[in-house]
Parts: structure tokens; C-alpha cells; sequence
């Protein structure tokens, strides 16, 4: 009789099991297999406790729910220092520096270059920095 291995990251997902009563939900940290029961439906294992029996009649699916805050997290991280040809933008505290380091401006969201003279400045915003070019 074949078994499920759950080979993937356990704090990455949850299993969900459908049946016609609900869902349950179980951390994979706590299941040692799945098992297929030979009349139909399915058997989950933990590492503890006893196991849950899941009949034909009443099982419906099983899924992985790999729902995490990670994709909100780089989308954040993306967002991060702008420059369109007048304006440096970004959202908090602005540093513009000279390419010899000197500071030349700060300012909160953003910075207007047109009295700057033309050049290369680097522009940062907490942990990030870009490179802009004033013509």
C-alpha cells in the first residue's frame, strides 16, 4: 500500500483535508504519512495521537495550502527609491550624496534635483541605494 511523503517544507504549508462534514487542518510538522485506504478514502498518521480515518463517502480532497506573507514582504521591498528625471522618491527618510560622499541633500519622500548641478549622485533610502544621473 502506497503512502504520501511530505518531503516539502513543513513551515511552509498546512495540509488541508475536505470531506463532507468541513475541513481539517493539520501542521505537516505532526503527520508521518498519508496513507490510502483500499475501499476508498484515507488514513493520516501523526507523530502522535491516534490517527484520523477519512471514509470514501465522506472525503473530498486534500491540499496543501502554501499561503505565507512572503510574497507581500518582496512586494514591499520593491517599492523602494525612484528617480524620474526631476525627483527622487521613496517612502521615509532620502539621503542624496555626492560621488565623492558628500551629503548634498535629505529630505522625507522626496527630493526635487533641479538645483543640483549635473552629475552622478547616489540616492539612498534606509538599507537601499541607487545611482541617478542629473542632465
Amino acid at each position: 500500500m502506497a503512502s504520501l511523503a511530505l518531503a516539502l517544507n513543513a513551515s511552509a504549508y498546512t495540509v488541508v483535508v475536505s470531506t463532507t462534514d468541513g475541513e481539517s487542518t493539520y501542521a505537516p510538522a505532526s503527520i508521518t504519512d498519508i496513507v490510502p485506504i483500499p475501499a476508498g478514502g484515507m488514513t493520516v498518521n501523526f507523530t502522535s495521537g491516534s490517527p484520523a480515518v477519512f471514509t470514501s463517502d465522506k472525503f473530498l480532497t486534500i491540499t496543501f495550502d502554501t499561503t505565507s506573507g512572503v510574497n507581500s514582504a518582496v512586494a514591499q521591498k520593491a517599492q523602494a527609491i525612484r528617480y524620474d528625471g526631476t525627483t527622487v522618491a521613496a517612502e521615509g527618510n532620502l539621503q542624496l550624496y555626492s560621488t565623492t560622499g558628500q551629503l548634498v541633500a535629505t529630505g522625507r519622500d522626496a527630493i526635487s534635483t533641479s538645483s543640483l548641478a549635473k552629475g552622478v549622485y547616489i540616492a539612498r533610502s534606509g538599507d537601499q541605494t541607487i545611482k541617478i544621473c542629473v542632465k
